[in-house]
């Protein structure tokens, strides 16, 4: 099948629109007439102030400096910031810079939720964005709240925010901007001819869809988003919280709650108690010729992840939403769980050979469920539908079986060889005897009795 281009897509996507929407936006019967102002920059021709001659620069000292942010549907991508960066006053420097930009994943859109503290008059509404392809061009819709509203905040995805009592402001679609998809766009709500405001609101929804059906690379960059009110307002910078773990003097743990300050306590009064003890322990366990491991370490706390956790180097990034959940159950476990990968390092092998993911992840949940867990805690495997290469709990038990029968130092080995890209199957032969396969039918016959 031939693989068709974002040209393609973007030709389809402006047929659809000229036969499909209306040339004016459609709104509620209690929302303020509006209307909306497009700008487009092509690529070559970017300014690096975002200026364009209809629609004003981002500005520094709007009403967004007072935005609480967070997402209500939709799924951030893990290569954007949170969407606090919105409202930051800054833009990026290049056309594209994912670190700059806030942006959603999966090609569905999502829905941005923004609490301003109080009922503003507010005069316009503006978002900018830079991309040059398919995640440039704009398309949302627009709902407001006042204090007094009683509108639904935890709207699900396929609710319809004007069922419950939002407000329609207004809707912006760039695609037609352009024949081909790509550069600098800015959109402008405003109130229309006659009319000095939108209206009052605390709250501001924004409904936002991929540029095309036809990608799951469609998700707009949204550099900025400006809420303009005739006043001016200093950025309210957030408390840096970061607290520091000394190890001995041999190692040091960061832990950075600046976006989760909610979590700053159970950090400081359960899990750097568990990783002083603990990451010591791990270095311990997990030796090899010639080896050190790191001894700066950061854990990082995100306010809008999804997942669990993930280990990169020496820096271990956490989903503040999931810790929340998981505070008396299973957060302290994945915390020891990612410093066994930073302490891994595998990628540092003179060998050639990659190591099986099933592995890497077996050694981490090893060191965790049976070591660091109660017994009463272990996973328990069901032979009929496991593997010993379905990696995590189920190879963790498997490596468990094999150390105790065959060699209480078969763990340190088979880490060793993968830190120097040794690794085989063969290995289980060399160190045992018998195959991962011929061990893996040994504990499955115990779990059978």
């Amino acid at each position: 099948m031939r693989r068709m281009t974002s040209t393609r897509f973007w030709k389809l996507s402006l047929a659809f629109l000229a036969s499909a929407l209306p040339t004016t936006s459609l709104l509620s019967a209690n929302s303020q007439a509006a209307e909306t102002v497009l700008g487009h920059h092509a690529n070559g021709a970017a300014k690096a102030d975002f200026s364009f001659d209809n629609i004003a620069a981002p500005s520094s000292t709007d009403a967004g400096n007072l935005a609480k942010v967070r997402l209500l549907g939709g799924q951030m991508d893990s290569n954007s910031p949170g969407p606090e960066c919105l409202f930051d006053g800054e833009v990026p420097t290049d056309a594209d810079q994912p670190n700059r930009n806030f942006f959603f994943s999966g090609g569905r859109g999502g829905r941005i939720l923004v609490d301003l503290g109080k009922d503003i008059d507010i005069k316009e509404i503006r978002s900018y964005s830079w991309h040059p392809d398919l995640r440039g061009p704009q398309v949302y819709e627009l709902f407001g709240a006042s204090d007094s509203a009683d509108a639904k905040m935890g709207l699900r995805r396929r609710e319809s925010p004007t069922d419950n009592s939002w407000t329609a402001i207004g809707n912006v679609d760039t695609r037609g901007e352009s024949k081909v998809p790509g550069g600098q766009y800015a959109a402008a709500i405003r109130p229309s001819e006659g009319d000095e405001s939108l209206g009052s609101y605390r709250y501001l929804l924004f409904d936002v869809a991929s540029t095309t059906d036809q990608s799951q690379f469609a998700e707009t960059f949204f550099s900025e988003i400006d809420i303009e009110d005739g006043q001016s307002y200093e950025l309210q910078k957030t408390e840096s919280r970061i607290d520091t773990l000394d190890i001995d003097g041999k190692y040091t743990i960061r832990f950075d709650t600046t976006e989760t300050p909610d979590l700053q306590p159970w950090v400081q009064n359960e899990l750097m108690p568990i990783c002083k003890l603990w990451y010591p322990k791990i270095v311990g366990l997990l030796p090899s010729e010639g080896y050190s491991a790191p001894t700066d370490v950061t854990v990082t706390f995100k306010a809008y992840m999804d997942g669990v956790a993930y280990a990169a180097g020496t820096r271990i990034t956490a989903a503040g939403p999931w810790y929340r959940r998981q505070l008396e159950g299973e957060a302290l476990g994945s915390i020891v769980h990612e410093m066994v990968h930073v302490v891994q390092q595998y990628n540092r092998g003179r060998g050639r050979n990659r190591n099986p993911s099933w592995m890497v992840e077996g050694v981490a949940d090893y060191v965790r469920w049976f070591l660091y867990e109660p017994p009463q805690n272990r996973p328990r495997v069901n032979p009929a539908r496991a593997n010993y290469n379905d990696s995590y709990r189920t190879t963790a038990s498997f490596m468990d079986f094999a150390a105790k029968k065959y060699d209480a130092e078969l763990i340190q080995k088979l880490n060793a060889s993968m830190r120097e890209g040794e690794y085989t199957d063969d290995l289980w032969n060399k160190l045992t005897g018998k195959s991962a396969e011929e061990i893996w039918n040994e504990y499955v016959a115990t779990l059978t009795k």
